[in-house]
Order: C-alpha cells, then structure tokens, then sequence
C-alpha cells in the first residue's frame, strides 16, 4: 500500500518491466475496499438500529431457553462470547432465535424463561435483551 501512495505522490517509480500501472491499480483497488467498508458498516448500522428498535416497540413474549453455549472459535482479547438460543410461540406457531453475543457469561441457564420482543409483521424476527 504504501508504494502506491508513493508512486501516486511520484516519489517511486516502478520498473518499466513490472506489470500494471500503480496509479491505475491502486486507485481501483483503493475504491473497491472503500466500497466494501462502507457496505459493512451501512448493514451493522441497520442491523443495530432494527434490534433497539424490536427493545422499544417490539411485541413481548416469553420465550424458553434451549441451550446457552459458549464459542470456542470465536476470541476477542482473551474471551469467548457466549449466546442464548431460545424458543418461543406467538399466534399459534413456534419460532427460534438467538442472542447477540455476549461477551459475559450470561445469568440465564438452560430452560429458563427470557422476555423477548418480536415483529408482530415478522414473527420471526425477534431480540432479547440480557
């Protein structure tokens, strides 16, 4: 990355044998990850605004926890996240969810039972706050 702001800056100046231009590819290269970055944090932003938006105005129900487990595969600054699986009925038929991670082991155990609030339009969509 760095020879590219170099070249771009014309400080370095690459073998006339290499192939590919760096101000071509590095511009290009350079929009394509801006793209990218800008896609990711547009879908987090979303996803976060429509979880605070099922704690506010989401329908309450009360869901049974299935299981609570721990991700061994997943490790941020020396932790493992936990999340809640949970089951819950609304109308008639039964849905499933998930927690966020939860980077606390949470104070909820296998079969015990946890608000959570749902889409009434979408059932399916659901959050629990622990």
């Amino acid at each position: 990355m760095l020879s590219g702001i170099l070249s771009q800056m014309g400080i370095l100046h690459t073998d006339s044998s290499s192939r590919g231009d760096p101000k071509l590819w590095f511009p290009a290269l350079g929009s394509i990850f801006l793209a990218l970055g800008i896609i990711l944090c547009a879908v987090s932003y979303w996803k976060e605004r429509a979880y605070k938006l099922l704690l506010s105005e989401g329908t309450q129900t009360k869901a049974k926890v299935t299981s609570v487990k721990q991700l061994m595969f997943t490790r941020w600054n020396g932790s493992y996240p936990y999340v809640v699986y949970f089951k819950y009925e609304f109308e008639g038929f039964s849905y499933t969810g998930k927690s966020r991670l939860l980077w606390s082991q949470p104070k909820v155990y296998e079969k015990s039972t946890v608000t959570v609030y749902i889409d009434s339009q979408k059932p399916s969509h659901s959050a629990v706050d622990l």
